[in-house]
């Protein structure tokens, strides 16, 4: 029988502290927690409608934290086991890719992450009120920033798994010595289409799935197809989202783990993606965009303070345009969607 439901995050803070909570960031990730309206004051309460689908209630679930508080204090016995200071003030960031981007600087209007890991979202920061239909006609989501100050618009994608599953495909060849082949290299002209599981958005199509576009005649060149595809799906996710806000970013900052840092991917992505990038150096953004968002709950870091980027030059490819459309154009035939598989 279930006595209490609890995320990992917010059940390692009950370890800590004996209190169970958890962030508004996580809580939305439940399904079971609703948006206020732009602009208003975000609820510290589960939906009791929700719940019931799922046949449960509030009382079986963490209570929802403000922005910025903290779940509690360590207890006697943790602060003696680890060494920490008696009192210790714990605090829960978020959702991963909220608080990478939070990490990242990504805090005001305009501002967007491309946050990497095992999945790709595409965070954009907007002052003012995000249409909810289109976002959820696009298979978006709409959230509030860490500390809940602006609503942000989330796109997903498949991101460093399609890497990996290309990995696992081909454990003959050496992946670290074809990424390096690859770093100079130009786009090519084949692409994958990167949906192992259907496509999230745009468009959300749930019978799509990963199709080879293109021939090409060696493992390098199936990879730089896998790497094509994801950097042609980052674009499109990109477009929308302009459309959707009616603007386009300065800058896009690249955040994540290994998967950001792969300087193949990277130049790709300077390649085929429209506009400025910047990468952050960190390389483990949000285990340290958690330590930075507590240190500067606590005042022990200014509210400024955020994981340094650098610039990535950016190198239009002469074909970028071309290779975009046939990519959009490709994904969204449903005749072919489902037909084929990464090679």
């Amino acid at each position: 029988m279930l006595a209490r439901w609890a995320g990992a995050a917010d059940f390692v803070a009950f370890v800590l502290t004996g209190s169970l909570a958890t962030d508004h960031t996580l809580a939305g990730r439940t399904m079971a927690h609703r948006l206020p309206p732009a602009g208003g004051e975000l609820g510290q309460e589960f939906d009791d409608d929700l719940l019931a689908l799922a046949g449960l209630t509030a009382e079986r679930l963490p209570r929802i934290l403000r922005p910025g508080d903290p779940v509690g204090s360590l207890t006697p016995e943790v602060a003696e086991a680890t060494g920490l200071a008696p009192g210790t003030r714990v605090h829960i960031a978020g959702h991963d890719h909220a608080v990478a981007a939070w990490a990242a600087g990504i805090r005001e209007d305009g501002d967007a992450a491309d946050s990497l890991g095992t999945t790709e979202a595409l965070v954009r920061v907007s002052r003012n009120p995000i249409d909810r239909r289109a976002a959820l006609t696009e298979g978006m989501s709409v959230t509030r920033t860490v500390t809940g100050r602006h609503e942000s618009l989330v796109a997903g994608a498949a991101g460093g798994a399609m890497i990996a599953r290309w990995i696992v495909a081909h454990p003959e060849k050496d992946a670290d010595v074809l990424f390096r082949a690859l770093e100079p290299e130009g786009p090519g002209e084949a692409f994958v289409l990167p949906y192992p599981r259907g496509r999230q958005t745009p468009r959300p199509d749930p019978m799509a799935r990963d199709r080879l576009v293109g021939t090409p005649e060696t493992a390098a060149g199936h990879l730089r197809a896998v790497l094509v595809g994801l950097c042609l799906q980052l674009r499109w996710m990109e477009e929308t989202q302009n459309q959707i806000l009616g603007s386009a970013p300065a800058r896009l900052t690249v955040v994540g783990g290994t998967a950001a840092h792969n300087a193949a991917w990277n130049r790709l992505k300077s390649r085929l993606v429209d506009g400025p990038l910047a990468v952050v150096g960190a390389h483990e953004p949000v285990a340290s965009g958690a330590a930075l968002f507590a240190a500067v709950q606590c005042s022990a870091a200014p509210a400024d303070a955020v994981l340094p980027a650098a610039p990535l030059p950016s190198h239009p490819h002469r074909r970028a345009d071309d290779l975009y459309r046939a990519f959009v154009d490709a994904a969204t035939q449903p005749a072919l969607s489902s037909a084929g598989s990464t090679p």
